[in-house]
């Protein structure tokens, strides 16, 4: 059985997950970004399955460098996503609503008969009310990062957010790479509309178990969705 998540980034998503899985499944992470799945290789090493440390237990593990809207590079994943996964930070890249149908026809194809796409939203747009210009400068809390820190500005305008990540490695101190992106932000609503449109058919988890609140304490929404 197959775990696919797409834009995978560093790997704090699928690499632990691989560890917790059973051996007779297959978790892959995509991204676009070669320092990303750097990061992620360095991070949580592929593996065939039964590869966690000290257990004999554990998923197969690969990474896949590749551009997930592009359907020659993502066709040997097709119809092999018992499980996909898109996070909500992930999904803020695809700002326009000609490369979501795209992001959408792409989860279609993956998506294994039966299997079924999570993606994890904020319940309210904390930017809807907020000015243009340069509002928060921070850094990510470390234990939460893993060794990729990012120091991040944000500016804030028409419901768009311009973000510059810097990523450190914590033994070194200085900058692998920097990304510089335009983010969108959804509510669950608005997403649940839009693939709707697509042709997924969106689900309630029960008793509110797809409602958490971050440590940081924005409140989030975990959508499940099938093809009709």
């Amino acid at each position: 059985r197959g775990v696919i998540e797409l834009a995978s980034g560093a790997g704090r998503i699928a690499g632990p997950l691989a560890s917790e899985l059973p051996e007779t499944w297959q978790v892959t992470g995509v991204d676009i970004s070669s320092p990303m799945i750097e990061l992620a290789r360095r991070r949580w090493p592929e593996k065939s399955s039964g590869g966690r440390s000290g257990s004999g237990t554990g998923a197969a593990l690969c990474w896949l460098e590749a551009d997930i809207l592009d359907p020659a590079a993502m066709a040997p994943l097709y119809a092999s996503a018992d499980a996909l996964i898109l996070a909500a930070n992930s999904l803020a890249h695809f700002t326009y609503p000609a490369l979501r149908r795209r992001l959408y026809r792409m989860q279609s194809a993956l998506l294994a008969p039966g299997g079924r796409g999570f993606c994890a939203v904020l319940t309210s747009d904390s930017f809807a009310d907020s000015e243009a210009g340069l509002i928060e400068v921070g850094r990510s809390d470390p234990a939460d990062a893993g060794d990729a820190w990012d120091v991040y500005e944000e500016s804030r305008a028409a419901g768009h957010v311009q973000l510059v990540n810097w990523y450190f490695v914590s033994d070194s101190g200085e900058a692998d790479f920097e990304n510089r992106f335009e983010l969108c932000r959804f509510s669950p609503g608005q997403l649940a509309q839009e693939l709707e449109q697509a042709g997924f058919a969106v689900q309630s988890l029960p008793g509110g178990s797809g409602r958490f609140a971050s440590r940081d304490g924005d409140f989030w929404e975990i959508l499940v969705y099938t093809q009709r």
